[in-house]
């Protein structure tokens, strides 16, 4: 894995935001200004996907199962620092005069004496419960959306539709129907041990990693 950079800019904080397309556009911005200001200041993740998060659940990292994590719909961020003790990489001092004094009435900081539990790193978007009811965020991953699919004979070239009964709703294809080697129990073609999501199987053919 690439190595932070303290350079108010840093490349790996930077991959890390985009891991998942779509993570919450004034939360980057507000941790840009702010790593701009405080280059030693870095995050360990942003969006989270469902085995990371089960999987930080049981390690006591988060207390939220999947998918009642704010990283699960791209809208917040776990900090760590260079500034202060390199051994201490949260350090509680740096948090309460740095990370503190920046936060804005969006952003909400769980190391706050009014937060559900402390976890001193984790930064969220105070409202994303708000956003997640009114389907203006989405989870990072699971998703399978319904298609609004409008058929048409050739001549009609400009339609409009009047009414729901000119448009057929349909789901995507199941994956088996256009991969038939796709894996159907989540574990990798071939293996019966090595859990991995569709996502990352299909990084594998590409010679990926997701």
């Amino acid at each position: 894995m690439a190595k932070h950079q303290d350079n108010g800019d840093c490349p790996q904080c930077n991959a890390i935001l985009d891991r998942y397309p779509g993570f919450h556009a004034g939360m980057r911005l507000w941790f840009k200004a702010f790593q701009k200001k405080n280059p030693r200041a870095h995050i360990s993740c942003a969006g989270r996907g469902e085995q990371d998060q089960e999987a930080c659940y049981q390690k006591g990292a988060s207390k939220a199962h999947w998918p009642k994590s704010a990283h699960n719909w791209n809208c917040a961020l776990d900090f760590f620092e260079t500034d202060m003790d390199p051994k201490n990489i949260y350090e509680t001092k740096w948090f309460e005069t740095v990370l503190k004094p920046a936060l804005t009435p969006d952003i909400k900081w769980y190391g706050e004496p009014d937060a559900p539990f402390k976890e001193l790193p984790h930064v969220e978007v105070a409202n994303w419960r708000d956003l997640k009811d009114q389907g203006t965020i989405h989870l990072v991953e699971g998703q399978t959306p319904e298609v609004a699919v409008v058929t048409l004979p050739p001549e009609v070239s400009n339609p409009v539709i009047t009414s729901t009964s000119d448009v057929a709703v349909t789901t995507p294809t199941p994956i088996q129907e256009i991969i038939p080697d796709a894996p159907t129990n989540g574990t990798h073609p071939g293996t019966t041990t090595k859990p991995v999501t569709f996502c990352q199987w299909i990084a594998s053919i590409f010679g990926g990693k997701k």
